[in-house]
């Protein structure tokens, strides 16, 4: 199992809201998403639409979601202006009362070794500023190739959020523990990856 998702798993389990947030929101979710399928105008359009298109399906209503979920999508989101823009457009899908949520990875994960991911054959990453590319190797499949990502540091993901208007309920940075089963590098006391909630300002 990737260590990214061995470490959000903890994190649901240690936080009993955000996992009450989840798990209410999927069934949410469930109901709202019904009907749509890969042949009907609604979600199953999204992966069609044109290079470059701004704009979401017409079918897919703002307000209509209590959850939505990012998972390391930004790590690989380039440009200020994109992430504003991206987050801006996500938040006009939440209800009032909805939440998204934004898993990225921290500025830490390219300089250090992790249980599933490597970082020692690129020392330049220790000079990346925020916005440059960095490069890390995923260790549990066949797959060797270096990933390419954006680094984002939490200053600047704060200030995105504000552009897109949206507020920063909670932070979660989740660390590994020493009672699982897991042979962690570095996950016991830094923690590779944040987890932002936010809601709409």
């Amino acid at each position: 199992m990737c260590a990214a998702v061995k470490l959000w798993t903890s994190v649901v389990v240690r936080d009993a809201q955000l996992a009450s947030w989840l798990n209410s929101a999927s069934r949410s979710l469930e109901s709202t998403l019904r009907g749509y399928g890969p042949q009907s105008a609604g979600l199953g359009s999204v992966g069609r639409l044109p290079p470059g298109s701004r704009r979401r399906p017409a079918s897919i209503a703002a307000a209509t979601f209590d959850l939505v979920l990012a998972a390391f999508t930004f790590d690989n989101i380039a440009g200020r202006e994109n992430k504003a823009r991206i987050l801006r457009d996500l938040g006009c899908l939440l209800t009032r009362e909805g939440n998204l949520v934004l898993i990225v990875s921290r500025p830490e994960i390219y300089t250090y070794e992790w249980a599933s991911f490597s970082t020692k054959d690129f020392p330049e990453n220790r000079q990346a500023k925020s916005g440059d590319k960095v490069r890390i190797v995923v260790t549990d499949h066949a797959d060797a190739r270096p990933v390419e990502d954006i680094l984002w540091t939490d200053a600047a993901y704060r200030e995105v959020f504000e552009e897109a208007h949206l507020r920063l309920l909670h932070k979660y940075e989740p660390l590994g523990r020493e009672d699982e089963p897991y042979m962690w590098v570095n996950e016991l006391e830094i923690a590779p990856w944040a987890v932002y909630v936010l809601e709409r300002q």
